[in-house]
């Protein structure tokens, strides 16, 4: 019963050292699926961009 109650403990740390840690994006992203941080900033920013240029053009045709 200890063992795995430990087993779990000792997962729950290692996963919270991985996300404290900032592994590098090549272990992330085997851990997550192939997403790395990278790629989700610059659809960020993509996404970011096209929110700036819709609210240019509502403000044109509002004026």
């Amino acid at each position: 019963m200890w063992e795995l109650v430990s087993f779990v403990a000792a997962m729950v740390v290692f996963m919270c050292l991985i996300e404290l840690f900032d592994v590098p994006d090549w272990i992330r992203a085997n851990l997550k699926n192939g997403i790395t941080r990278a790629n989700l900033e610059a659809k960020v920013e993509a996404l970011e961009l096209q929110i700036q240029e819709l609210e240019h053009k509502v403000q044109r045709l509002s004026e």
